[in-house]
């Protein structure tokens, strides 16, 4: 889904191959003037002291930007998950504009599930301040990604004032990721 209006040019803001979003960067007034994503590598680690059996825990690389979308001019802002958390949703609310962002965070784990599958389960720990105006915008939204999901890019729309649209994309994150 996307919110917000359909000026401006289109940009895409998609994490590397193997990475996911850990948080975003950009400046706000009244409005979400400008945005950067900042991903990282997802990463599988053993915790070898878990008991009776070794669990698994998902790890972040370093810090990757992307590139900044929209104009600068506002006060500026990075907001990234805490720890080893990735962003599992987005939510704020758009008008002619994207009024306001707020990223929720998650940390995953592996472990066994009574008998030999291992499975993946996601908590939620944290929702980041609000960035933007305090404006409710005719549409507000809410891109949660799933149980074991996170958000692997965002996309929208914008000129050279602000960014006017935002989309979210999730990727559900498997055993397989590496």
């Amino acid at each position: 889904m996307t919110a917000g209006s359909s000026a401006g040019t289109a940009w895409s803001g998609e994490c590397p191959a193997g990475a996911a979003l850990i948080g975003v960067s950009g400046q706000a007034g009244t409005r979400v003037d400008q945005l950067t994503p900042i991903c990282a590598v997802v990463r599988f680690f053993e915790d070898v002291d878990a008991r009776p059996e070794h669990a698994f825990y998902v790890r972040r690389g370093a810090p990757i930007p992307g590139a900044p979308q929209g104009a600068p001019g506002a006060p500026t802002f990075t907001d990234q998950c805490p720890g080893d958390d990735f962003v599992v949703g987005v939510s704020g609310h758009a008008d002619l504009g994207l009024d306001r962002i707020e990223l929720t965070c998650g940390s995953f784990r592996i472990a066994r599930s009574g008998g030999f599958s291992w499975v993946l389960s996601r908590t939620t720990t944290v929702t980041l301040p609000a960035r933007g105006g305090t404006g409710t915008g005719d549409m507000p939204f809410s891109s949660p990604c799933g149980v074991n999901g996170v958000v692997s890019g965002l996309s929208g729309r914008a000129t050279t004032t602000t960014v006017t649209s935002l989309a979210v994309t999730c990727r559900t994150l498997s055993l397989d990721l590496r």
